[in-house]
């Protein structure tokens, strides 16, 4: 599509911004406390993967394996603080449909809901664990008390889960 001005409307309004942040050290670190609550009230509002792997991607620079602690500890806050809203599927009185969604979703036999569920859970696993990097004393325990370690290592180890 095309604006009046010319410029090329993307057709997609989750846009993978979590590739501008991707390995940039300078461009992660500048990222304010507004920002990251900002996009957490996405998170919030969408319950959309593509925030989570922003945050994902906010957390730790993948290239040279550094988690920045400063932005580790404002995902987790403001997560926290809309917990009821970004973090699905982790009360007791959801363990089955979790386990239900995470069985199928490894058989690939998802309708098109489930399956944006199922993303959706798996990168807020990875979200959390990627936060919980660095000897982050703070968050680790805060994580701790959302997701059993081994169930942060099942899901981040399952093969059909890595992309």
């Amino acid at each position: 599509m095309i604006k009046k001005r010319g410029r090329r409307k993307h057709s997609n309004p989750f846009f993978p911004f979590d590739q501008i942040f991707k390995d940039n050290q300078v461009l992660s670190i500048k990222v304010k406390a507004s920002h990251v609550n900002k996009i957490v009230n996405l998170v919030a509002e969408w319950h959309r993967w593509e925030f989570l792997q922003l945050l994902n991607t906010l957390a730790k620079i993948d290239l040279l394996d550094l988690p920045i602690r400063r932005n580790q500890n404002l995902v987790i806050k403001y997560m926290m603080q809309q917990r009821n809203e970004t973090v699905l599927l982790v009360n007791d009185d959801q363990n089955e449909e979790r386990i239900k969604l995470m069985e199928n979703g490894t058989a690939k036999t998802l309708n098109v809901e489930d399956a944006l569920a199922y993303k959706y859970h798996i990168r807020l696993v990875r979200m959390l664990a990627t936060c919980c990097e660095g000897d982050n004393r703070f968050v680790e325990s805060m994580c701790q008390n959302i997701f059993s370690p081994e169930e942060i290592y099942e899901v981040c180890c399952q093969q059909s889960n890595l992309y």
